[in-house]
């Protein structure tokens, strides 16, 4: 939020795909061990939430329909 604030936007996009990136390893990995855990179900809703969020201040539209 702080990068937001001061309109470096480039730099909270990097840090936006770091996450985005880790998040997709979490689920070629779950993928790959034969599915998940309705544990692993939740934490990775809750993680795909967190993106959307990351994602609102910059692309609105696109976090909204991805909401959706």
């Amino acid at each position: 939020s702080q990068e937001i604030a001061k309109l470096h936007f480039n730099v909270c996009v990097a840090h936006i795909y770091e996450f985005a990136n880790a998040f997709a390893e979490a689920l070629d990995e779950a993928a790959a061990k034969g599915g998940s855990t309705p544990d692993f179900a939740w934490a990775a809703r809750e993680a795909a939430e967190i993106l959307l969020l990351l994602v609102a201040p910059m692309m609105p539209h696109l976090a909204e329909e991805a909401w959706a």
